[in-house]
């Protein structure tokens, strides 16, 4: 039998090691950029990272029915978070694209499901929160 991982908490490094072994996912980061061309500028996407590793999660789903006579009801909340390094850089207006399961699985069979930050992502010591909705005009 092997020994328990313990892990203190303090030790960030191993914290931080844990939590990125649980990441599955892959991260494109990609922000509007203005581009002159011929006199005119153009805000046009460019990809400002690739391949960072991340974990895609649905938090908080809930889901409310409601049926009488007069009114009908149905309502689900709740939302997704994408964990990324301390380090990745997620801004108020990039397009956050998730390969889903692109660790484990090869690329270019990952899913690529794609995304927009809400708010200013959370940072920890370990990693970054990031709460995203889904990016609706891709």
């Amino acid at each position: 039998m092997g020994e328990a991982l313990l892990v203190d908490f303090g030790d960030v490094e191993a914290e931080r090691g844990v939590l990125e072994s649980t990441y599955e996912d892959l991260l494109e980061i990609w922000r509007p950029v203005d581009v002159k061309e011929g006199g005119v500028t153009q805000s046009v996407l460019s990809e400002v990272a690739r391949d960072v590793p991340c974990a895609l999660s649905q938090v908080g789903w809930s889901y409310t029915s409601r049926s009488e006579q007069t009114e009908s009801f149905n309502r689900m909340e709740g939302g997704e978070m994408v964990f990324v390094p301390p380090e990745a850089d997620v801004r108020p207006g990039d397009t956050l694209v998730v390969l889903r399961l692109a660790r484990v699985l090869e690329r270019e069979a990952a899913a690529r499901l794609v995304y927009e930050p809400v708010g200013r992502p959370i940072v920890y010591r370990t990693h970054k929160q990031v709460t995203v909705k889904v990016r609706e005009n891709v």
